[in-house]
């Protein structure tokens, strides 16, 4: 799996980035590793890392049980993601360009001089600060613009930004920003966000994302950003008014925190917030996106020989089409919040390839079908579908073939009994033989999750790595040919 790095982590120095490397690779390594090996695989001399490992040991060593060894190297024994978070945000609260960008995010328009006496630094520290920032925030379609000796955070789509800074702040903060200085903030901003979520998705989609801790998290903290950036004057045009039921109460409790909110800014973040659970831009995109989830959701419980209810087929549907509209919403990654989940595929990959393979080949399929590359969030639908189905865990790959005969569905079927009868012994199976007509052509890549295909048609149309041409009654060097393709 190749390792995605958290975007945040570019704006740290040089040797926090190589902490939070090595903190990577231990928390995944499941025994020792050496000075050397960690040197090679990061790319920096034994000397650095010894330097970087000292540095965790007396920072972190006791709260991360860090064990070393002259000769067998370094290993910890707290590998659980939630120690290496919590050591994460230690990291990140530790940087001068991190923290200035939080207050040039909650305090625009102030002068250099206020953030230097906010952050206990130097201006040039500042200043030498910010091309570094602006560099990062340009790729992202952001910047902090300058004039008059006054500071702002500006974006090119505002919707962006906003998403942006609610990954951002949970970066700062942690799974528990409630415990920090937005604390009534996020109490007022999570009652509004669900009552939000219950007007605007059906109940059944309403209960899956309340019901998911982390997706609350993200979505209450994105609705404070957005109230915060409302009320600074930085808006967002609502289409329509989609908040009509604010009573006077709750209104005076807004504009008592944030006195420049109306009912309009409402609207806007409700928009906003809604549009990664129902943002389509035609029904036809939504139609498109539920047919090939259902489709993709059943091939890979096709492949697992598992019943799939329609209540199961349903949430899981949901989280393809949450996934596509977030995938559109945030272009670039926002947050390594997730990384939790990834963790989570990196070790399901490691104990069970062929799982992992099965989601990742079908994934593939998806993206192509709805036309957005979902491959991004291959670590999502992993860990959804292990909670919503744990069974898949225990999954084992069995060889499959397809029989495409250009002679119909029903000498395709009987080429597919006959050639599983002849290859699989004893009542154990070592190969499933599925049969397809002609009509497979026009879906080609149906037949990529296949290990063979066994086909009648010479040239057959289809780009795979492994095709047998067999006559309309096999003969045993075909069956040969076949058995031997399977390894």
């Amino acid at each position: 799996m190749q390792r995605q790095v958290n975007a945040l982590r570019e704006l740290l120095d040089a040797a926090s980035r190589r902490i939070i490397d090595i903190l990577d690779i231990l928390i995944t390594q499941e025994d020792w590793i050496t000075i050397g090996e960690l040197s090679s695989m990061m790319g920096a001399s034994e000397r650095t890392i010894a330097k970087d490992v000292d540095v965790i040991r007396g920072r972190w060593g006791q709260f991360l049980k860090v064990e070393a060894s002259p000769n067998k190297g370094i290993r910890i024994h707290s590998r659980n993601v939630s120690a290496l978070g919590r050591v994460v945000i230690d990291i990140f609260n530790d940087s001068t360009a991190l923290r200035w960008l939080e207050e040039i995010f909650f305090n625009p328009g102030k002068k250099i001089e206020f953030f230097v006496e906010k952050l206990f630094v130097s201006r040039s520290t500042l200043i030498r600060a910010l091309p570094g920032i602006n560099r990062f925030l340009s790729e992202r379609g952001m910047a902090i613009r300058y004039k008059g000796n006054r500071y702002q955070l500006i974006a090119e789509d505002e919707a962006y930004l906003r998403y942006f800074c609610a990954g951002f702040m949970i970066e700062l903060y942690g799974l528990h920003p409630e415990q920090f200085d937005i604390g009534e903030d996020f109490d007022l901003a999570g009652s509004l966000l669900i009552k939000t979520l219950r007007q605007h998705l059906s109940r059944e989609e309403a209960d899956i994302v309340i019901s998911d801790e982390i997706a609350i998290l993200y979505c209450t903290m994105l609705y404070i950003v957005s109230l915060i950036r409302e009320n600074q004057g930085y808006t967002i045009p609502a289409c329509h008014n989609v908040n009509q039921e604010i009573d006077a109460e709750i209104m005076s409790g807004i504009t008592c925190r944030f006195p420049k909110i109306s009912k309009a800014n409402l609207s806007a973040i409700d928009q906003m917030v809604i549009k990664q659970y129902c943002g389509w831009d035609s029904e036809e995109e939504r139609a498109l996106v539920e047919k090939q989830g259902e489709a993709f959701w059943k091939r890979i419980f096709g492949r697992l020989e598992a019943q799939l209810d329609g209540g199961m087929l349903r949430k899981l549907v949901f989280y393809i089409k949450a996934t596509y509209l977030i995938t559109k919403c945030r272009p670039y990654e926002t947050s390594s919040l997730f990384d939790r989940i990834r963790y989570f595929s990196i070790f399901l990959k490691k104990h069970n390839d062929s799982a992992y393979a099965l989601v990742e080949r079908n994934l593939d399929i998806l993206s192509q079908n709805v036309g957005l590359d979902l491959s991004g969030r291959m670590q999502d639908i992993l860990f959804w579908l292990c909670l919503t189905y744990p069974e898949f865990c225990n999954y084992t790959q069995i060889k499959s073939a397809l029989v495409i005969s250009d002679f119909g569905t029903q000498h395709a079927n009987y080429l597919a009994r006959y050639i599983a009868a002849f290859i699989n012994k004893k009542g154990s199976p070592e190969i499933r033989v599925e049969a397809a007509g002609c009509r497979v052509l026009q879906e080609p890549a149906l037949a990529e999750e296949y290990d063979v295909i066994i086909t009648t048609i010479p040239d057959l149309p289809i780009a795979h790595k492994n095709i047998i041409l067999i006559n309309d009654y096999p003969s045993h060097e075909n069956l040969g040919d076949i058995y031997r393709s399977l390894g």
